[in-house]
């Protein structure tokens, strides 16, 4: 067996990537910040006018004890600026 790290696949926009080519995000990143343990922090996107989105969303929230997740909408400035630079309309 190899190691975690060489079993690894990268996707960008749908397409399988080798990690070196992968586009820093580097921006959102920063703006998201890392948790107490150093990790960075990841981005949920949710419709924020469904529901069910928002229960999942409380649900994550109330039990994310290691400050790992952030959300926004995909109605909002941030979510729409996400999808715009994945290439998603």
């Amino acid at each position: 067996m190899g190691s975690l790290e060489s079993e690894k696949v990268y996707f960008q926009n749908g397409t399988r990537v080798a990690k070196q080519d992968l586009e820093e995000r580097t921006d959102v990143a920063k703006a998201l910040g890392q948790n107490a343990a150093g990790i960075t922090r990841r981005l949920i996107l949710f419709d924020g006018q469904c529901r069910l989105c928002l229960g999942f969303v409380a649900i994550v929230t109330g039990r994310d004890s290691s400050d790992l997740f952030r959300f926004a909408p995909l109605q909002s400035k941030l979510g729409q600026d996400v999808l715009e630079s994945h290439g998603v309309p």
